[in-house]
């Protein structure tokens, strides 16, 4: 094979790994729209059935509203320790749920929660609910 069009082959894998490795924040940014630069996750009105996995450590906006979520597991948000706003309105939520201390702002109206106590509780430092 001409040496130049083994070179031209390396260097469109590596350009390939390299768009894989940008990539591999996980299945979030696939399923919903990553802001890089806001730091922000949109996956509003996109079907999901529950918290999609891979969201980036440094979000700060999380918008999963019109959505079919049951639940979030109760520790799979204090992870995020960026996370200023996070929009869960109109989905099927019951259950009470954690939210990390750097939280200000949470919607949540068109859920079934009963008893928002715990939620608010545990964001000590929310302005707005």
């Amino acid at each position: 094979m001409d040496t130049s069009i083994m070179v031209c082959l390396v260097l469109l894998f590596t350009f390939a790994a390299s768009v894989v490795a940008m990539n591999s924040t996980g299945d979030a940014c696939g399923v919903c729209e990553c802001i890089e630069h806001l730091h922000a996750v949109i996956c509003t009105g996109k079907g999901l059935r529950e918290l999609p996995s891979g969201i980036p450590n440094d979000t700060v906006s999380l918008e999963l509203g019109d959505n079919f979520l049951h639940e979030i597991p109760y520790d799979s948000l204090l992870e995020f320790k960026s996370l200023i706003k996070i929009n869960l309105t109109n989905n099927l939520i019951e259950k009470p749920f954690g939210l990390p201390e750097s939280v200000k702002f949470l919607h949540a109206e068109g859920n079934r929660l009963q008893d928002i106590k715990p939620i608010v509780k545990n964001g000590i430092h929310l302005k707005s609910v």
